[in-house]
């Protein structure tokens, strides 16, 4: 049996799921361990709860929180299993905003400060070992400050976003752009095989 919660957040009607393999849900995306472990809970301790990607009936992927719960007859058979789930993407979307802007700069979508040194020291770690360098560029635009007093803060934002778009396309992949804000820019160029690069 399923209830009119599961219709809502599935997708299924009651008659397109009942008496199938719960299976028919999996989206691929969640780990075979996920599920090992799950069965695992279930068998030893008749209970698991955890988070799960399920795939709703038109497609798209969603994060839920499932419990599920063995059930026993009085000679202790099992008879079947109780899940209860919950949609949790839009939780799991806001959590993401959230770290999105706690580590990049609004305007212009580069890694704020705090990610930049992150990356920074994951770079000359990764530098230290490889036995290669990491080089760090410093830009600031001359008289930003004259388009901010001129021509107000909505073209100084614009002009930001330009530079931002032009400096994206002189660097590689690998490498790392970073506003520290105002019109401070720092790129980080790292794995350079020699100073001359």
């Amino acid at each position: 049996a399923v209830n009119p919660a599961f219709t809502v957040v599935s997708g299924y009607a009651a008659e397109e799921v009942i008496g199938k393999n719960p299976h028919m849900l999996a989206s691929g995306l969640t780990d075979e361990s996920t599920y090992k472990e799950m069965w695992s809970c279930i068998k030893a301790d008749g209970k698991w709860q955890g988070e799960v990607l399920d795939r709703r009936r038109n497609g798209e992927i969603y994060a839920e929180w499932l419990s599920i719960s063995a059930l026993h007859d009085d000679d202790g058979k099992l008879t079947h299993y109780i899940a209860l789930m919950s949609d949790i993407s839009e939780r799991k979307a806001d959590e993401e905003r959230m770290t999105y802007l706690a580590q990049h700069d609004v305007l212009t979508g580069l890694p704020n400060r705090m990610l930049f040194q992150d990356r920074l020291q994951q770079a000359i770690t990764f530098a230290e070992r490889q036995h290669t360098s990491v080089a760090l560029l410093f830009l600031d635009l001359d008289r930003f400050k004259n388009v901010n007093d001129t021509l107000g803060h909505h073209y100084g934002d614009l002009l930001l976003q330009e530079v931002t778009r032009r400096i994206r396309l002189c660097v590689r992949n690998s490498d790392t752009v970073s506003r520290q804000g105002g019109d401070e820019y720092v790129i980080m160029l790292p794995n350079l095989d020699d100073l001359s690069d």
